[in-house]
């Protein structure tokens, strides 16, 4: 159901940016994330690159950027994908997509990249239209709305904090057409930039599955246990190792930095999908498996909370002072 604030702002969706409201400085971690992923959603359906929801969405999350006092711009990028007609026949499909990056000043010039892809699954062939995959209705509150919730709640509670190395919030587009939103990024970096770049955090897919899965380098292992105790205490900490399968937007970043990424599993019970295909990972990552343990309901916004005090305790002031394996260099 939508919000009050939702239901006044939907008529105007297709017409002009918006102001949420920031979150009171009280609010419980997980809670900016959960309501910005479900106005985004909700407001911002069909978020396929280069499509009007898709620029209003970047454009929204630039204000939420700026509202949070950090300097924020939209960059414009113009890419294609090839798209099969049901004759086989492949065209090339041009588009013009966004990314969003928003700028948290270091005292060096080392920086941590923590991103989220904006687009939603746009069809690709006359097959997915048949099918009726994605399109102009599909809300992509998994995939990835509350990827950008997170972002944004990051983003709320680093603001005023001091930090040893500089925070490079990133919203791209073209995700699901290749990544394209992540590779047009690289291409800009210059070669210093992607020298200093310590770490890329990657988040997707973060609603759906029984468990959440770090995926990281192997000089990273057992980062998300560390970084917060209560992880272990309400995941139990049943963590297991698997080789990595690179397939997201953080890939073309991980070559150049160490990477932790995030995404649910589905469950690997007998009768249900055992291992996503459509997950986020490094190019030499470790992933760890941490289930919420068994006949332990809960709430989704705890594993987001937690998501968010991960990251805030991984990139600390001390935790960097410290030299710590979250921004190690290697």
């Amino acid at each position: 159901m939508f919000s009050a604030l939702c239901r006044r702002l939907l008529p105007l969706a297709l017409g002009t940016g918006f102001v949420f409201a920031a979150a009171p400085a009280f609010s419980a971690l997980g809670d900016t994330a959960s309501s910005q992923a479900r106005h985004i959603a909700t407001v911002f359906p069909g978020r396929m690159t280069g499509t009007p929801p898709e620029m209003l969405s970047a454009d929204y999350l630039r204000q939420q950027f700026a509202l949070m006092g950090y300097q924020s711009d939209v960059r414009s990028f113009n890419t294609r994908y090839i798209y099969t007609d049901s004759n086989q026949r492949k065209n090339w499909h041009n588009a013009t997509g966004s990314t969003v990056i928003a700028a948290h000043e270091g005292k060096v010039r080392q920086q941590i990249i923590i991103m989220a892809h904006l687009d939603t699954y746009a069809p690709q062939s006359d097959k997915d239209v048949e099918n009726n995959l994605g399109g102009l209705t599909l809300q992509g509150i998994d995939d990835n709305a509350m990827g950008l919730g997170v972002l944004l709640e990051l983003a709320e509670h680093l603001k005023n904090v001091p930090t040893r190395y500089g925070i490079r919030f990133i919203a791209t587009s073209g995700e699901e057409e290749g990544r394209l939103g992540a590779q047009n990024l690289l291409q800009r970096m210059s070669e210093a930039e992607k020298k200093n770049t310590l770490l890329v955090i990657n988040l997707d897919n973060l609603v759906v599955g029984d468990k959440l899965l770090f995926q990281q380098r192997p000089q990273h292992a057992g980062l998300g246990a560390q970084a917060d105790p209560r992880f272990a205490r309400w995941l139990s900490l049943a963590a297991r190792a698997s080789p990595p399968t690179p397939t997201r937007d953080s890939i073309r970043l991980i070559r150049k930095a160490p990477a932790a990424a995030m995404t649910p599993a589905s469950s690997t019970t007998p009768g249900s999908r055992c291992c996503r295909s459509r997950r986020l990972t490094g190019h030499s990552a470790k992933k760890m498996a941490i289930s919420s343990g068994a006949n332990r309901p809960v709430s989704r916004r705890e594993p987001v909370g937690m998501t968010s005090s991960w990251i805030i305790s991984s990139i600390s002031t001390t935790r960097c002072r410290g030299a710590s394996n979250t921004a190690d260099a290697r």
